[in-house]
């Protein structure tokens, strides 16, 4: 779990790093390659506050779909994907149930360190072993699909621009 503020060029006022802003920047910065370029985002939702976790999610997503809009896919590779999986998880409840239903009360009876137990959503201060959402456009972004080590990333990013890795 943060609870370290961050620092820095792309902090927003409320002390969390704005992540659409630096991936601006890097967009802008790159795209002076008229040979294209490669730009890999991750973003977490790793947190004690999954109202700010949930915000997170809906953010990339929505930076993705910019981020899709504004590059060249013929010549820029894109990836997205997290640094780790951790203990999220929609475990119950109907379908007309808020996600957060309960949340407000838990929060005015348990600690913030205690693990979150609402009816639909659970979350603990745990990395977990699965794996994570890969997600790529452009040059090679076909190879990434389905499950494979993250070490395989590496392969799709030296392949899409013909590189081979110095041994």
């Amino acid at each position: 779990m943060s609870s370290c503020l961050y620092s820095g060029p792309f902090t927003r006022a409320d002390g969390e790093f704005d992540l659409p802003e630096a991936a601006r920047k890097a967009i802008r910065a790159l795209s002076s390659n008229h040979k294209g370029y490669f730009l890999m985002i991750e973003w977490d939702a790793h947190t004690d506050d999954p109202q700010r976790g949930l915000r997170n999610l809906a953010g990339f997503d929505k930076l993705i779909k910019e981020i899709a809009r504004t590059v060249n896919r013929n010549d820029t590779l894109l990836l997205f994907t997290a640094d780790h999986s951790f203990d999220l998880r929609m475990h119950g409840g109907l379908k007309t149930d808020p996600v957060l239903k309960g949340f407000e009360e838990w929060k005015q009876q348990h600690k913030r360190e205690e693990p979150i137990e609402l009816p639909v959503l659970r979350v603990r201060d745990d990395h977990t072993g699965e794996e994570v959402l890969a997600a790529a456009m452009g040059p090679g972004s076909d190879r990434v699909k389905g499950f494979f080590p993250n070490t395989f990333l590496f392969q799709v990013i030296m392949d899409a621009w013909g590189w081979k890795p110095d041994r």
